[in-house]
Order: C-alpha cells, then sequence, then structure tokens
C-alpha cells in the first residue's frame, strides 16, 4: 500500500511540475525517466502481491480484496472509491489489469506517452 501512495504521489509531483513548466528540460527529462526502473519494480512487487492467483492478472475482486484489506483504520471501506480506481487502470476495459496497464496508471511521468 505504501509503494502504491509513494507512486500515487510521485504522479502528483511530476504533473505538478510539468504545469509549471519545470519538466521541460532533458536533463530532467532523463532523471525523471530513469526513476522507470526502480518504480516497474515496485509495481511489479505490488503486482505480484495483488494477483493472488497468480494468471498475470488482477481480477476486480482481487483489486477489491486488497484494497478492503489494506484499507487505512480511520477511513471506511468505499466501494465506488474502489470501482472507480480499478477502471482508471484497466485501460482497455477487459476487466481485468495486466502489468503494463499497471505500470502506465502509476509511472510519474505517464504525460511523456499522451
Amino acid at each position: 500500500m505504501l509503494a502504491m501512495r509513494r507512486l500515487h504521489g510521485a504522479n502528483a509531483i511530476c504533473d505538478r511540475w510539468r504545469e509549471e513548466g519545470k519538466l521541460k528540460s532533458r536533463k530532467m527529462y532523463r532523471e525523471t525517466a530513469d526513476q522507470e526502473v526502480l518504480i516497474r519494480a515496485d509495481v511489479a512487487a505490488l503486482f505480484l502481491k495483488v494477483d493472488t492467483d497468480k494468471d498475470g492478472f488482477i481480477s476486480r475482486e482481487e483489486y477489491f480484496n486488497f484494497r478492503s484489506e489494506n484499507v487505512p483504520e480511520d477511513q471506511s471501506v468505499d466501494e465506488g472509491r474502489f470501482e472507480a480506481e480499478f477502471a482508471d487502470f484497466d485501460k482497455n476495459g477487459d476487466g481485468t489489469i495486466d502489468f503494463e496497464e499497471m505500470v502506465e496508471s502509476m509511472l510519474p511521468y505517464k504525460h511523456f506517452r499522451e
């Protein structure tokens, strides 16, 4: 869960930098792109944890189970929020999340791919 929060935080920071014009230099791009290796490793570890049946896909049930088990104590389970998160990850709408969909959703410099 910590990895997921850290990666979402990185997305927000890079989005803010891009909006402020701070992410335009080649050096900044290279430094950001170099982080992909580390981020992919974090995402892979998280993906393997969530994909409990080890079929290479995260089903809606696996995602909801993982999120339900990792809700902070001061928050309640919000199935609507989980559904929206799942839809954000499931880029092709096939009802599962594959590794590349998860990586694409969690990379902090995803705006370079758009």
